[in-house]
Formats: structure tokens, sequence, C-alpha cells
């Protein structure tokens, strides 16, 4: 009796397990994905879909037995992926609307989440129905986001046909006339730029951070008895993000005319305003213009009769500024406190009159300025609190870190590089006063930048918020780790490794761990951060091996204690920067020829390839990708004609060279794509001559350290059509008639050994700037300087 109900208990047991096997897996499936979900950054580089479906394709052919229970679900998912690249692009090129961000936002977190499953395929780390289940899931919301932004567009094409396209918002009322206090002098100078001056329509820019004053400097010249009765019709508007044209042209007309007239569109509002305008001496003042379409809505009105028309134009936004500018360059409103008088109680006035906001209200000011950047900006803009306060960030690096993150998104029918996109990036930051440009090139390019401690602080909160970025700091900051994007499976624990707390997970996203010296092995430490995309040692630590098992990386940057790297290294196939940094002389193994995303490679002191003849000798193995190589080391040139062949895009190049050819006089003919060349000799050498003749048509900086070339092959540098600069060391240099015709900037610094320095009067007839520096044995500067109206500067040190 006893053994019967055993039996039927446990067959009763058993169908009730069937049973309920579905339900228990499907709530298991759902307490992992919103575990993994609930981890995730709130916000996203457009970029990393890319990414995502570049590796999809590779894991695809790679790992296709392993991926085969899945294979199916994932093409059609990279079929709609795909589908929605264009929407994409253009949120990174507009600035759409919360809804469409947040459709961006969806798609991105599912490429996080696609990653995560595909690599799990591969490792078998979690079960197929799991797997299946979260891909069908995955597949279903990726067609709602389509659907949802299909029926956007339906509902934009029905939307009715006015000028309006913006929503709605009534026009501001005048505030009060307030006083500005310590701006005097820069008032009038603005005053007269109003009241005097040129005959043409002249729109005076103002540009600032909301709270500085902008409004109030402009309102307060608007309203002065002076300016108005130079005019013959005084009227403003209040744009501000969002806004009707129809309102903006009302608000006008109710100026101009002092009644509000009745239309009902806002072509006959524009129309209208026109020919009111059109034989009037006007001032307009258009306050809080956000966006350049805005300027767009209303400049057709404001007719140029020639008879000294003003517009008054504020705005958060330089590149609104420049816009719009006519005559009259943008005021940026920093600049102008720059001249204020330096009394305490002039700056006490202001920050008790010029906004209430300076005084006490700064991170609002700043989360105000973040809230209205566009979608694409602002990852950019947070990732600056990964830097340490008063770091002095070098852009090259940067950009190259921002593309990594996969915050810089492609774009197909344009030919630029993503570091390229990415400066476009930097450029919008500074040009919305949230970042500070510290040097510029003598081209104006953006060499080195900075935040101000607010703007740092507001990253690190805001980015931690965001989920972003993760700081932890143990014993006053004596040691610590950063860790990005942190995705914790199992929940995150504390371990102790000398003196360093870190966390420990099995699916660590990425992470970018600049520890103190001195250095240890962290390779326990980063096995644990499986889907790192940027490992940044800044070179702090020195590293005793090559972390080769982080295949998703795309990013390293190390000083590392070995004189060469391992074969492995080739397993890190979507690397794009490589910077490392030796005490000697590196080797780099074969295997290099199969990292063929490389972009940027870099070594300090300078490496070798071992059996370069090797990895080279089939034609169909080349670096089309690779933009910038420093330092590989020439025995010969023929080396270095194998190099180029290999890397035919090649933009900057550095190198150490030794030896010569079997051919007397060798071209060195470098690609259209060259702009940066730097050789370097070797310095027990230097009084040799290399009979190399360069050839490098787009070559824009040239410099020769203890590689001198023959007077007839300097000679034919001269002829380089866009040299921009030039470095080099030799005793004597003769400069004749037409040479260097379209050089703009030279640069002769510590060329130690030129002693005599002769130029033609016609040389250098486009020079713009010259630099010179520890010229110590300079006899004399070229008279041809003297009459060159080029010539805008000279700066000269360390002459003697």
């Amino acid at each position: 009796m006893h053994r019967a109900s055993s039996k039927e208990l446990n067959q009763a047991l058993d169908l009730d397990l069937r049973g309920n096997i579905q339900p228990i897996k499907a709530m298991i499936y759902l307490i992992i994905r919103k575990a993994f979900q609930s981890n995730l950054p709130r916000i996203h580089g457009l970029g990393y879909v890319d990414f995502f479906l570049n590796n999809l394709k590779e894991f695809q052919s790679r790992h296709s037995d392993s991926l085969a229970f899945v294979m199916n679900q994932l093409q059609i998912i990279q079929k709609k992926l795909e589908s929605l690249q264009p929407f994409l692009r253009f949120v990174a090129e507009e600035r759409p609307y919360k809804r469409l961000q947040d459709c961006a936002t969806q798609l991105i977190s599912k490429a996080y989440e696609l990653e995560y499953i595909v690599d799990a395929c591969i490792s078998k780390e979690a079960p197929h129905w799991c797997l299946e289940h979260w891909l069908t899931d995955i597949t279903e919301e990726i067609t709602c986001v389509k659907a949802d932004l299909a029926e956007t567009q339906e509902k934009k094409l029905r939307r009715p046909v006015i000028d309006d396209h913006k929503s709605s918002q009534l026009v501001r009322a005048p505030r009060m006339k307030e006083k500005i206090v310590g701006l005097e002098d820069v008032r009038n100078e603005l005053r007269d730029k109003l009241t005097k001056g040129c005959q043409e329509l002249d729109v005076i820019p103002i540009v600032g951070m909301p709270g500085l004053g902008k409004t109030t400097l402009a309102e307060n010249l608007y309203s002065d008895g002076s300016v108005v009765e130079h005019f013959d019709i005084c009227a403003q508007c209040f744009v501000s993000q969002v806004y009707r044209r129809i309102d903006l042209l009302l608000a006008i007309l109710r100026d101009a005319t002092g009644e509000t007239p009745r239309l009902s569109s806002g072509a006959d509002a524009a129309d209208l305003l026109r020919k009111i305008l059109c034989r009037k001496r006007y001032l307009i003042l258009v306050d809080d213009v956000w966006e350049a379409s805005a300027w767009d809505d209303l400049s057709p009105c404001f007719y140029d009769a020639k008879n000294g028309s003003r517009i008054i134009l504020t705005t958060r936004h330089l590149e609104v500024a420049n816009f719009a500018r006519s005559v009259s360059e943008p005021i940026p409103l920093p600049g102008i406190l720059a001249k204020m008088e330096k009394k305490e109680e002039s700056w006490k006035q202001v920050a008790n009159t010029l906004s209430s906001h300076i005084h006490g209200d700064t991170k609002a000011i700043v989360e105000l300025s973040y809230q209205n950047l566009p979608y694409h900006l602002k990852p950019c803009f947070l990732y600056f609190g990964a830097f340490l306060e008063d770091r002095v960030i070098d852009v090259s690096r940067l950009t190259k870190l921002w593309t990594s993150e996969g915050f810089i998104k492609s774009f197909e029918s344009e030919s630029r590089r993503l570091e390229k996109i990415a400066e476009g990036y930097l450029e919008n930051l500074i040009g919305k006063n949230l970042v500070v440009v510290v040097k510029r090139s003598s081209d104006g390019k953006i060499e080195a930048c900075r935040l101000h401690d607010v703007m740092l602080e507001f990253c690190k909160e805001k980015a931690t918020e965001e989920n972003l970025l993760l700081w932890i700091i143990r014993m006053c900051n004596v040691a610590w780790l950063f860790v990005k994007w942190i995705i914790l499976k199992n929940g995150a624990r504390l371990a102790h490794l000398l003196d360093l707390y870190f966390f420990r997970s099995d699916t660590d996203i990425c992470a970018r761990l600049p520890v103190p010296k001195p250095g240890f092995t962290i390779s326990r430490i980063l096995q644990n951060f499986k889907f790192l995309k940027v490992l940044d040692l800044e070179h702090c630590i020195v590293i005793d091996f090559c972390p080769t098992d982080l295949v998703y990386m795309r990013y390293l940057s190390a000083e590392i204690d070995q004189n060469s790297i391992p074969a492995s290294i080739s397993n890190l196939s979507n690397l794009e920067t490589l910077v490392l940094k030796s005490r000697g002389q590196i080797s780099l193994p074969v295997t290099l020829r199969r990292m063929v995303k490389l972009r940027h490679l870099h070594i300090a002191q300078y490496f070798t390839i071992s059996n370069a003849e090797k990895p080279f000798d089939d034609d169909s193995l080349k670096f089309y990708d690779l933009c910038t190589l420093s330092q590989p080391y020439f025995s010969c040139v023929e080396d270095f004609e194998l190099m180029l062949r290999k890397a035919p895009n090649i933009r900057e190049l550095e190198c150490k060279f030794k030896g010569v050819c079997s051919v007397p006089f060798p071209v060195l003919d470098f690609s259209t794509q060259l702009e940066t060349l730097h050789i370097i000799g070797e310095a027990v050498e230097f009084q040799h001559r290399y009979p190399v003749c360069i050839s490098a048509s787009n070559l824009k900086i040239l410099k020769l350290s203890f590689f001198r070339l023959g007077h007839e092959h300097l000679s034919n540098i001269a002829q380089l059509q866009n040299l921009r600069a030039i470095e080099f060391d030799d005793e004597k240099w003769e400069v004749r008639d037409g040479e260097f015709p379209q050089l703009k900037v030279l640069k002769l610094m510590f060329c130690r050994s030129l002693e005599e320095w002769t130029a033609s009067d016609d040389a250098f007839p486009n020079l713009e700037l010259l630099f010179l520096r520890g010229l110590e044995n300079l006899k004399e500067i070229p008279s041809c300087f003297e009459d060159n109206y080029s010539l805008k500067s000279i700066e000269a040190t360390n002459l003697l």
C-alpha cells in the first residue's frame, strides 16, 4: 500500500512539474532579461548599431555551427536593423522630437541585448530555449518600433500644410526694463553698431549660455532712448525651442503697427510684414533663437533697403549666430564680460542684477543646456566625466575614444572619416560654450580642450545617473577604478587585489581602468570584462601581458613591459586603435596582417615586424583602413616602399629610418592621402645625406629629424603644392624664386645646425605665419620677409 502511494505521488509530482515547466521558464527568462535591461545605459551612441551589424556578419560566417539554431532569427533581425539605419542617420543629422529619440534609444538597447545573445550562443553560456525566446521578443519589439515610425510619418503627411512647422507657444510678454551694470563700454560700442556704421542691413548676434544675461543686454539696447529715436520701427519677438512661425510674425507686426492683424496663415503674415518694413528703417529684436531653421522662417521678411536697418539676435548656439550673421561678428557674452571693469563692486552688481542663475543655480543652467543638446551630442558631452579635473585633453585621443565607444554614426553617402565627424561634434560642443579650447594648430584645427570644473562635475553626476559611467573611489582617491557601462548578471561583489577595489562580473560591457603606479598584473581583472570595447590605461600602469581574449575590444592603450607581442593579438579582430609604450624596441608578430580593421597604430619608441617579408608577401592583404602609423623601423628604402603599398590610405606617418637603397636616387612616392610625414634618422649618422626624393602631392606637414636630404632633394620639396609647415635641420638653406608657392605656415624649430639661410625676394609668396624657435646659430633672417605683404605674424624665440 505504501509503495503504491509513493508511486502515485511521484507520478502526480511529475505531471505537475511538466505542467508548470513553461511558466517557470518564462519567469526565469523575464528575470534574466529585466536584470540585464535595468543595468543598460540610458543614453547611447548612434554608432553602436553599426558595430553590432558588422560583428554579426562576421560571426555568422565564423561561428555558423554554434549559431545554426538561431540563424534564421538573426538574419531576420539583421534585415530589420539594416532597414532602420536611415532613421538612425536622420537622428544623427537632425534634432528630432522626443518620441523619435525614444525609438532610437530602443533600437540601440536591442543591439546591446543582441550582442550578449550572440555571444551566449557561441560560448554556450545560456540554454537554447531562453535565447530563442529572447530573440523572438526582440524581433517583435523591433517590428513595433518600425510600425511606430511609420505611423509617425503618416501623421506628419496628414498634418495641415501651413508654414508653421513647430508646435504652438504663446509669445512671451516683454519684460520690464532692467538695468545692466559693469558693461558701459561694451554697451556704448553696441549702441554705435546700431545707430552708426554701414547702411546695409546688419544682424548683430549675442551668444552665451542661459542665465548669463543675453536678453537683459539686448533689451537694454533695444529700449535705449537714442536707439529708439534712430529707427522708424522697433519690434521684437521671443522664439525659444518650441514656436509657431505665425505667432512670431504676429508679435513683430503688433509692435510695428500697434495692432494685431487678423491673418490665418504664416504666408499672409510674412507678406504683410515684408511690405511694412520695405520702406522703413527698422530695429528687430529676435530673442532666444535655438536653431538655424527658426532664422530661415523669419529672415525673408527683413528687406534690406540699404538704410541702416538692424537686427539684434540672441542665441545660446554659436553655429546659429554664424548662420544668421551678415556684417558684424557674433558677440560671445563671456567675451563681453571679459571686457568689464576689473572691480569687485562691478562684479557684485553683475552677480545681483545680470541674472539670478549666475549666483545660485549653475547646475540648473548646465542641465538646461544638456537637455537641449541634440541626441548624438549627449553621450559625447557626458564622456568628459571620465577625465580628471584640470586635465588638458588631447583632441586626437578624444575623437578616437568617441569613435571606439560607438558615439559616432557613419554615413554611407559621405567619405568623411569617423574622426572627422567626431571633430565636428566637438566643434558643436565648443560652439555651445560647453567645452573650452586650450590649443589650436597654426591652421586653426583644435588640438587640445578641457572642461570647466562645473561642467566636469555635472558630467560625472549625470553620467552616473544615466548609468553610463561609474567611479569607485577608495581612501581619498589614492587608488581608484573607473568602470563604464557595467552590466551585472550575478550581482556585483567587491574583491581586493593589491590595494585596488574593483567590481567583478561575468558580463561587463565596457571598462576603463586608469590606475596609479606602481604597476601590477591586471589580467585577473580584465578576464571579467568580456565585452570590453575600450581599455585606456593612459600609460599610468605597466602591464606584463597583452589582453588577447577581449575579442570585442576596439581601443587599447597601455605601457607594456615586453619586447615582443604574442601572435594571439590577432584575436583582437575588432581592434581599431592600438597604442603601446615600451622602454625599447617592440617586435610585432606576422599575424598583425589579420587585423585589417586597424585604423591607428602607435608604438613608442619604435617597432619592427618579425619576418617582415612574410606578412606582406600576399598582394591581397592590405590595411585599407589604416590612417595613422607610428613608429615603424625601416632598415632600407625597400621596406619603406613595401609598407606604403600595403597601407595605401595612410594620412599620418612617423617612422624611424636607416639605410638607403640599391637605386642611386630612390623616390618615396606617397599616396595622395598622406598629409603629415615625420622621418627620424639615426643620430650617429646625422651628417649623412640621404639621396631620397619625397613625392607626396597632398603633404601638408613635413618634419625631418636627424634625416638630412641632399640639397637637390630639399629643393624638390619646395615644389610640393600643399605644404603648409616644414621642420628640418641643416647647415645651409637656399630658397629660390617661386619655391614653396602655397606654403602658409613655416616652422623652423630647433634647427641648431642652421647657420646660413638665404631666400629670394619672391620666395614664400603666400606665407602667412612664420615660427622660428631654437635657431641658435642662425646668423640672420632673410630680408624677403620685410616686404612680404601676405605675412600676418612672426613668432621668434631663442634665436641667440
